[in-house]
């Protein structure tokens, strides 16, 4: 696991994801979610074959970072500050129950930042879908509450977790045995922590018609069951095989 900037967050937000780049190949699903955002002109494979050519031609772990950061920080298409408040949130707000970080958290974690850019960060966020934002009179921001995309997107860098390719894996399970689809039963199945599962919970409902999910007020899952229609499970099949079918 990555460990996320502490000081001048802004800063260190490309190394970050320079460090990240550098670390992991081939890419996971996870880091692919990152493309958008780092290499927008470019396609993934293409991406991949010159970090491979950069990863065989600087064995110095150190070197090949400051080589893949210089390449990366002129192509972002999100602010660093906006990046930083995304990484930030990744790691402080928890999945489920929804948390809302207020306004005066976000200032008081990103001091070297101005109120102005920085409202501009969350704006920018909630652009991407990453996040969602609330205004009252007075504060255009008043507070931020972060979406699954959030974690599906940095968690690989962050948490050193993919709720992608965990929610290939629940898929799969859930296939072979359906009253895995209820959520309590799947959590002791895998035994895996609930900052784990439900961001892999949140990616596998996505795929399932939404009349066929659990509504119910609860402080443990995204959903506390669903149901598999012929659709769904077609779609999940795909999904754990590693075709996109959201």
């Amino acid at each position: 696991m990555i460990e996320t900037p502490k000081e001048n967050k802004k800063k260190a937000a490309t190394r970050v994801i320079a460090e990240a780049l550098a670390q992991a190949l081939p890419v996971t699903a996870g880091l692919a979610h990152l493309y958008r955002f780092t290499h927008p002109a470019e396609m993934e494979r293409a991406v991949e074959a010159w970090r491979e050519e950069v990863t065989a031609a600087v064995n110095d772990l150190e070197a090949r970072v400051r080589v893949i950061e210089a390449h990366t920080a002129p192509r972002l298409t999100i602010g660093e500050a906006a990046l930083a408040l995304a990484l930030w949130l990744t790691k402080e707000a928890e999945p489920w129950p929804p948390k809302l970080v207020m306004w005066e958290t976000i200032a008081l974690a990103f001091p070297e930042v101005g109120k102005a850019e920085l409202e501009e960060a969350c704006a920018e966020l909630a652009h991407h879908g990453l996040v969602k934002t609330s205004a009252t009179m007075g504060h255009p921001i008043r507070y931020v509450q972060a979406c699954p995309d959030l974690y599906w997107t940095f968690d690989p860098i962050v948490m050193g977790t993919d709720p992608t390719a965990d929610a290939q894996e629940l898929a799969s399970r859930i296939l072979a045995e359906p009253s895995l689809a209820v959520v309590a039963e799947l959590d002791e199945a895998v035994g895996w922590p609930k900052r784990r599962l439900n961001p892999a919970v949140a990616r596998l409902i996505s795929l399932v018609g939404p009349n066929r999910i659990s509504r119910t007020m609860q402080a443990r899952y995204y959903t506390e069951q669903f149901l598999l229609f012929p659709e769904d499970r077609f779609r999940l099949r795909s999904f754990a095989q590693g075709a996109e079918a959201a």
